[in-house]
């Protein structure tokens, strides 16, 4: 698996059983058949506003992306 298009290069790499458990998330049923990466997709995207508490000197990068994306 590959990161997104555009997303910074970065020193954490993920082992194989990692990554098999961040794609089983997404089948999870969060509340009424509707999948939990769904109701965060859904809720992030029709979002006036996203946060998360962070710094410039560590998340810069990242909090870049997301400004890119939502």
């Amino acid at each position: 698996m590959k990161p997104p298009e555009g997303f910074p290069d970065s020193c954490i790499k993920f082992h194989s059983h990692e990554l098999r458990f961040l794609a089983s998330i997404r089948k999870l049923e969060f509340g009424n058949g509707v999948l939990l990466h769904d109701r965060v997709d859904i809720g992030t995207r029709l979002s006036d506003a996203v946060a998360f508490k962070g710094c410039r000197e560590i998340d810069g990068l990242y909090a870049d992306y997301l400004q890119t994306v939502f």
